[in-house]
């Protein structure tokens, strides 16, 4: 965490904790977003609108709030995911065969996962 987020956060008290911290978050979801958003190349993307959607998410078992979060996020999570999703190989590689490489499931599924990961400690922390 920053400096900005960890003062902004430590400064949350009162009855409406657990929305200040939220709050706190709101910045660093926002660049989190843009750039999942940059890397599946979604021009369009609302991450304001994810925010809100993720932050709507209030179930309290870990797996029921990651189902909530992709379904926020579905659209995003499915190309970043997708077969057509190309990663790019170290430059200082010395095999010349392909400069891309289709991601398997399990790294799709770790994707996935990283995605909804901001939401889920948003969330997580909503509940404090």
């Amino acid at each position: 965490m920053n400096d900005t987020l960890t003062s902004c956060t430590k400064a949350c008290s009162g009855d409406d904790k657990a929305g200040c911290v939220i709050k706190c978050f709101e910045p660093t979801s926002k660049d989190y977003y843009s750039c999942l958003a940059k890397e599946a190349k979604i021009d369009n993307f609302d991450s304001k609108k994810a925010i809100e959607c993720g932050n709507s998410c209030k179930q309290s078992d870990l797996s029921e709030l990651f189902n909530c979060d992709y379904k926020c996020n579905e659209s995003l999570y499915k190309k970043l995911t997708g077969d057509n999703l190309e990663v790019k190989n170290d430059k200082n590689s010395t095999d010349s065969s392909s400069s891309t490489t289709k991601p398997n499931s399990a790294s799709k599924a770790s994707l996935t996962k990283l995605g909804a990961g901001l939401v889920v400690v948003s969330s997580v922390l909503s509940l404090l």
